[in-house]
Formats: C-alpha cells, sequence, structure tokens
C-alpha cells in the first residue's frame, strides 16, 4: 500500500523515480533523476584560479609553467621579447633578488621578458 501511494504520488513529479519497495529494514528503497543541477551551482561560480578544485598552484608550480611556454614559444618564433603579466604575489617570487627568477630566465633563454601586473 505504501509503495503504491508512493509511486502515484510520484507519478506526478517532473523527475524519473524508480521506487523498489521496502528493505528489510522496513525502509523504501528509491532512486530520483535529478534534472536540474545542484543550487550550489547555481548561486556560486567555478574559482579562475583553481578551477573548482580549491588548490592553487605554487609559485614554483606557475614558474615551471612559464618556462614551458618560453620554450615553446622561442622554439617557434625568431622574435626575443615577451611580455608577461603576472599577478603581484608572482612579480616578488620572479624578482625576488638583484638577479632573481626573471633574470635567469632571460640568461637561459636570451630573451627579453618584460613583465606586468
Amino acid at each position: 500500500k505504501v509503495q503504491s501511494e508512493l509511486q502515484k504520488e510520484f507519478s506526478r513529479d517532473r523527475s524519473v523515480s524508480k521506487i523498489e519497495g521496502m528493505s528489510r529494514f522496513g525502509l523504501v528503497e528509491m532512486t530520483r533523476q535529478r534534472i536540474r543541477p545542484s543550487l550550489i551551482y547555481n548561486i556560486n561560480k567555478t574559482c579562475e584560479i583553481c578551477h573548482g578544485t580549491g588548490l592553487v598552484p605554487t609559485e614554483g608550480t606557475v614558474l615551471a609553467h612559464i618556462e614551458r611556454a618560453i620554450r615553446r614559444y622561442v622554439a617557434a618564433r625568431f622574435d626575443r621579447r615577451i611580455i608577461l603579466q603576472v599577478h603581484p604575489d608572482m612579480m616578488g617570487f620572479l624578482d625576488e633578488k638583484r638577479f632573481g627568477r626573471r633574470f635567469r630566465l632571460m640568461w637561459k633563454y636570451w630573451i627579453r621578458i618584460i613583465a606586468e601586473t
């Protein structure tokens, strides 16, 4: 009786529901297909930095990505001038010392890197 009443009530629902019946514990087993995305996705947006993972790459990881991009750029083009737009924290990381990481990249690849925030 409970199962037939539930099926009757769920027949008006837009989502597809499957009612299995009573379990040995006296619980009604059922599944219901989600139609819309979860509310959390409707009221929030994905982080542009971590892409929703909750993890932000370290400066060293970003530097490795930058170096790979520079390597590809230098191999494909003759132009030896690169304008690099970075976050102010990353700018501090690149120019940490007098001959910082940006200088070492310029020396290693024989390019001029103009860093902007």
